[in-house]
């Protein structure tokens, strides 16, 4: 999974590093910041508060395409890219 946070919905309210200070950070100009893109699974319980407390849904975690596609690759399951992977 890969996280983010979209810099056009981000206001700078700091909740996410409240929430976890080990994934984000607020920025010298007051705005959130992602430390660690893809963050293991230690870490969802921390990352579902960071996204819950957002007023401004401004952090998403999506899928890591290009490494999800080479999992589904290794094990057998997939033999071509899956439809919307662009990487």
């Amino acid at each position: 999974m890969t996280l983010s946070i979209d810099p056009d919905k981000c206001q700078g309210h700091g909740r996410c590093a409240l929430a976890s200070p080990d994934l984000f950070d607020v920025s010298d100009d007051g705005f959130g910041v992602v430390l660690e893109p893809e963050p293991g699974p230690g870490y969802d319980a921390e990352i579902a508060t960071a996204i819950g407390s957002c007023p401004e849904q401004a952090i998403s975690r999506g899928v890591n395409c290009a490494a999800h596609w080479r999992a589904l690759v290794s094990d057998g399951r997939c033999r071509r890219r899956p439809a919307g992977c662009t990487r």
